[in-house]
């Protein structure tokens, strides 16, 4: 026999549903069909504020959340994207915006001020998994494409330095 916490009356255990982990819901299944009833009937949340920002958004910028009596995550998606990026490279909220401080909010390499349209991105040895610093995606994606190789890098500079802009065929390439 359980508790329900909704409306607290003692039912038999097969009254309340379990997921496919094992975890057992603490309403009962009667509890959660009322609830799901009464959130199908009601006018859709327009506006929410984002526990994470404070910052009252959209509700279409909040993953949708069954279990969320309005039907949508806490946080925004803004948000819970640059948890999973703190995550994914082992950074607190703290050192992240110490990098972007440091960095004078900009792009280590083109030094672009990060703004909305330009976020930044992490970048990061692949060897050892070390933060390198704060990018924007195109030079990210530049390094990537080069493998983080040195010499390549150098090759490409030489090669830039040395063939500047001219119509093609108008002198021999120089090697």
């Amino acid at each position: 026999m359980r508790i329900c916490v909704e409306c607290h009356n003692t039912k038999f255990a097969s009254e309340f549903y379990t997921d496919s982990s094992g975890y057992e819901e603490k309403k009962c299944k009667a509890c959660r069909l009322a609830r799901k009833h009464l959130l199908s009937g009601s006018r859709p949340v327009l506006r929410k504020e984002c526990k994470n920002c404070g910052v009252t958004k959209p509700s279409s910028e909040f993953n949708n959340d069954s279990k969320s009596i309005d039907g949508k995550q806490c946080r925004c998606k803004p948000c819970r994207k640059m948890e999973r990026v703190l995550h994914k490279y082992g950074l607190s909220k703290e050192r992240y915006d110490l990098m972007l401080w440091a960095q004078d909010n900009r792009c280590v390499i083109c030094t672009t001020e990060f703004s909305d349209s330009v976020t930044p991105v992490v970048d990061h040895c692949h060897n050892t998994g070390e933060v390198r610093g704060l990018l924007c995606s195109n030079c990210n994606t530049a390094l990537g494409l080069f493998k983080d190789n040195v010499d390549r890098l150098q090759k490409a500079i030489q090669y830039l330095a040395r063939n500047t802009c001219r119509p093609l065929l108008e002198e021999p390439i120089q090697c």
